[in-house]
C-alpha cells in the first residue's frame, strides 16, 4: 500500500506565521558505531560533511523558489480552504506569470 508511512504535520515551518502543511513517509536516525576503524571515521566525516553541504543547497535552493513564487503571486488571489481551486488552474496561473515576466 503506498504512503503506509506517510506522516502529516502542521508547522509554521516558513516563519510567516501562517500554517504550513508538511507530508513525509520516513524518519531515518543515524547511529554511529563507537569502534571505526580511523579510515572508517575518516570516510564517514567526509559523508557528512558531503550532506551538510547537499541539505544547505537544498536549503538555498528552496528559499529561492518560494522567494520566486512569492514574487510571481504578487496581485493573485489567495488560494486556500476559502477559494478552492483546482491545481492544475494554479499551476497554469504560475506557469503564466512566469511567462509574463520573462518577456
Amino acid at each position: 500500500m503506498p504512503g503506509i508511512r506517510s506522516r502529516i504535520a502542521v508547522t509554521d515551518y516558513d516563519g510567516d506565521g501562517k500554517p504550513d502543511i508538511l507530508l513525509g513517509t520516513l524518519c531515518t536516525s543515524l547511529n554511529v558505531r563507537h569502534y571505526l576503524a580511523p579510515q572508517q571515521k575518516r570516510a564517514f566525516e567526509a559523508l557528512s560533511e558531503r550532506k551538510r553541504k547537499a541539505t544547505q543547497l537544498i536549503r538555498d535552493r528552496v528559499t529561492g523558489v518560494r522567494a520566486k513564487f512569492k514574487e510571481l503571486m504578487k496581485g493573485s488571489a489567495p488560494v486556500g480552504l476559502e477559494h478552492p481551486r483546482e491545481c492544475g488552474e494554479i499551476l497554469n496561473d504560475v506557469q503564466g506569470h512566469a511567462r509574463r515576466s520573462r518577456h
